[in-house]
């Protein structure tokens, strides 16, 4: 805080979670490069996969494998933020105000799920997972509106593409669901690509 205003500083992190996670994904970043970690969000999966004894978890959101999330080419992060339908990328202006997003590590959301018994039904993108579950079919009879706003959800420049979905389940000996027909186009739960 300075000049009654937030500011970024350098510093040395803040917890020792931070150099575990990128040491379990095999991360190392380069000198400069942003990136923002979600602890809070393997600890949610951990402390559901806990108290799951039986059923699915879905995680519906836009991200991406550790390697793509964490690759030189996205070396300023994915931070983004949202005021009155304004895309923005500064977090300390606003506040309160503003949206602020970043994108999800579906790598580090499956091994921690993994580690509580929550295995990975599926990986897909929300194109492929609307289109298993007959998003077709339904577009057929729906009203021009209707029909619009369904193509934005699967369009693969738009929504389509950009949104992910992630399975885990517990208790159940391998489930086949129809959002699951189309295959991911990378297994979340590798360290490679």
């Amino acid at each position: 805080h300075k000049d009654g205003r937030f500011i970024e500083t350098a510093d040395r992190p803040s917890t020792e979670d931070l150099s575990r996670y990128l040491e379990r994904i095999r991360i190392s970043l380069r000198e400069g490069q942003i990136a923002e970690i979600n602890l809070e969000a393997v600890r949610m999966i951990s402390r559901l996969g806990k108290v799951l004894d039986k059923g699915f978890f879905i995680t519906i959101d836009y991200g991406h494998h550790s390697n793509d999330l964490f690759s030189p080419s996205r070396r300023l992060g994915t931070l983004l933020c949202y005021y009155k339908h304004t895309l923005g990328a500064d977090p300390f202006i606003r506040i309160g105000e503003q949206d602020i997003t970043t994108h999800i590590d579906f790598t580090s959301l499956s091994l921690s799920g993994i580690d509580v018994g929550l295995e990975v039904t599926g990986f897909t993108d929300q194109m492929g997972f609307l289109m298993g579950l007959g998003i077709a079919q339904e577009m057929e009879s729906a009203p021009k509106e209707e029909f619009e706003a369904m193509k934005r959800l699967i369009l693969p420049n738009d929504m389509g593409r950009t949104f992910k979905v992630l399975i885990q389940h517990k208790g159940i000996k391998k489930p086949t669901l129809d959002g699951l027909k189309f295959k991911a186009f990378f297994d979340p739960t590798t360290l490679t690509e």
